[in-house]
């Protein structure tokens, strides 16, 4: 509208000029011949006609400038070659039509299309390579359909406006951004794409504002940048909708309003807010740098974090109903939350602590996904829970001092990973079933408690691993049973036997034990022993475990007449297991034993 309004600005500049110099010629000397008065008339009216056709060819569209104009196909019969016969600050005006070629901008021009509806850019080779390719700054690109690519554009330069077109059915993105800044990108329609709007570090600054984006697995989501701002950008029935993302709390500092719709619904996204309650009509919530925020009784659905907390303390999120979300809830250096009477199904992460202390996630009940992810952090409270078909349900990865208990999980384990320490879980109640489930796994953490958890089922319910003694060290005491059987995990002992009911047996940093006539099946490991020396395994039914028997740095050891059978990958957490395992470990006798049907050994 600027530019019409300017070139009407310029006629009437021109016809006040044409009238004043017909006023001058008026006043001429009465004895300058009429003829030549008249000649000088007529020629000044071409120069005004001619000057007011020069602004509008080769069209009157509205995006053109007084730039020098290169049309297609009129001048070239490519857009490519047009733009690679421009000068910068040229226009490459585009016809009507449909041009199967890649473009690339390395210069800064304006490239206009005469309709997003009809003037189209199409891969010659479907789904392959990109559709417009921006290298230089200052570079306008309106009024196209691009389609059929595997990214339609590329930023890959600064200060650029992306306007009015219509970009669909790319593979990859409609618009993918790389360390691209201080873009305004307006009044776009896509869809039909993995990503609608991506982009990649340093996305910074920029202008966001009156998209449609559909249909798509991702919306929008903006990754390690920060300081953008966007407005009244419309986002229906894509996979996840819209997602913010980045290490530090920098990269969640935008301008985010309400105006901006997932699904028909706001997204409340605040910054150094206190005391306040989100609106019950939200569609997602980001709460950034806040104390005292309470989220309750809200319906979220289809995005990449459908509540995210970060750097947001002594807050609460209640009685939210989450489905089909990536994460639906993810509390990122925040602290002293409360998450309770939740229900989360079908998601990636039902809930994600990371770098998290002392928060409380109780009584929620989540299914199909993943469930609880304690991650960094400590101090945390897991409790209550009810967890279904979740792997894992609770995972805690490196992470200390959290409690986990009373959760009741059926086809969904707890997992230890990468120096876990000094956690407790206490009365869990877990079932499992199939080969890929698992009850209590450990992976390389020591020093947990484990009390009064009960195991069930034909997976594998509890299992410690690692690759140095100190990953064995726990203290779990016979109140935690396997299938109704305890669990005897002895460290430090000396000259006994183990009890003829164990379910689950190990024996670490410890000497002369004997374990004999047992049947042991469906755990990580049937005996496992760590650091122990002069014992005996003896009679022993170990089958359908991950490992038969383990040894790690075990010594002058006995293992006799032991039947090892269909010892298996069964957790789906590794590829290494079998009958007998004997790792770091010297002068142990083998003798008798039947060993059939195991993954090795």
């Amino acid at each position: 509208m600027w530019l019409i309004s300017l070139i009407s600005l310029y006629s009437v500049f021109i016809l006040c000029v044409c009238g004043g110099i017909f006023k001058f010629l008026n006043m001429l000397d009465s004895n300058v011949d009429g003829s030549l008065r008249l000649k000088a008339i007529s020629e000044v009216a071409f120069l005004v006609i001619l000057a007011s056709l020069s602004i509008v060819a080769p069209s009157a569209h509205p995006m053109l400038s007084k730039s020098d104009i290169i049309t297609v196909p009129d001048d070239y019969p490519t857009i490519q070659e047009a733009i690679d016969a421009a000068s910068p600050g040229d226009t490459v005006y585009v016809r009507a039509g449909t041009y199967f070629e890649w473009v690339h901008v390395a210069k800064s021009l304006m490239l206009i299309g005469e309709s997003a509806n009809t003037t189209i850019i199409q891969s010659p080779a479907t789904n392959y390579g990109y559709g417009i390719v921006l290298s230089a700054n200052n570079v306008t690109v309106a009024g196209f359909t691009i389609k059929k690519y595997s990214t339609g554009i590329r930023l890959q330069s600064s200060y650029n406006s992306i306007e009015e077109n219509i970009i669909l059915l790319n593979d990859d993105s409609n618009i993918y951004f790389y360390n691209s800044k201080n873009n305004t990108i307006k009044n776009n329609v896509m869809s039909n794409a993995t990503w609608g709007l991506n982009t990649y570090d340093s996305f910074d600054h920029n202008i966001i504002t009156g998209n449609r984006i559909s249909h798509s697995n991702w919306g929008i989501c903006i990754a390690s940048s920060h300081g953008n701002t966007l407005r009244n950008n419309s986002m229906t029935n894509n996979k996840y909708n819209f997602g913010v993302k980045g290490p530090s709390l920098s990269h969640y500092i935008h301008d985010i309003d309400t105006s901006n719709t997932v699904d028909g619904k706001p997204i409340y996204y605040w910054i150094n807010q206190q005391e306040k309650t989100v609106p019950n009509d939200a569609g997602c919530v980001y709460v950034v740098n806040s104390t005292d925020v309470l989220v309750k009784d809200l319906n979220l659905t289809c995005n990449r974090n459908a509540v995210r907390f970060v750097h947001t303390d002594e807050s609460v999120i209640e009685n939210v109903y989450f489905s089909e979300n990536m994460y639906s809830i993810t509390l990122a250096y925040s602290d002293m939350n409360i998450v309770r009477d939740c229900t989360i199904t079908s998601t990636y992460g039902a809930i994600s602590l990371s770098a998290a202390r002392n928060n409380t996630i109780t009584n929620n009940t989540i299914s199909e996904g993943a469930g609880i992810r304690v991650s960094g952090g400590a101090s945390n409270n897991v409790t209550r829970n009810t967890i279904s078909e979740c792997s894992p349900g609770i995972l805690i990865s490196g992470s200390a001092d959290n409690n986990v208990i009373d959760n009741v999980m059926t086809d969904s384990g707890i997992l230890f990973w990468y120096s876990s320490t000094q956690n407790m879980i206490n009365g869990n109640v877990i079932s499992s079933t199939g080969t890929h489930g698992y009850g209590i796994r450990i992976e390389e953490s020591g020093g947990n408690i484990f009390v009064d958890n009960m195991l069930t089922g034909d997976a594998i319910n509890f299992g410690v691993y690692g690759d140095s003694l100190s990953h064995f060290i726990q203290s779990a005491d016979a109140s935690n049973t396997v299938n109704g059987k305890p669990i005897y995990y002895w460290v430090d002992q000396k000259d006994k036997q183990i009890p003829s009911d164990a379910g689950y047996v190990a024996v670490v940093n410890s000497a002369n034990i004997t374990v004999k006539n047992l049947n042991l099946t469906f755990n990580g490991q049937g005996v496992l022993f760590a650091g122990s020396t002069n014992s005996t395994i003896e009679n022993v039914n170990v089958t359908r475990n991950e490992f038969g028997i383990f040894l790690l740095e075990s010594h002058d050891n006995v293992i006799d007449k032991n039947v090892v059978d269909r010892n298996t990958p069964r957790s789906g957490q590794t590829g290494l297991c079998g009958g007998i395992w004997i790792r770091s470990s010297e002068n142990n006798v083998l003798t008798k034993n039947v060993i059939t049907s195991n993954y090795e050994g």
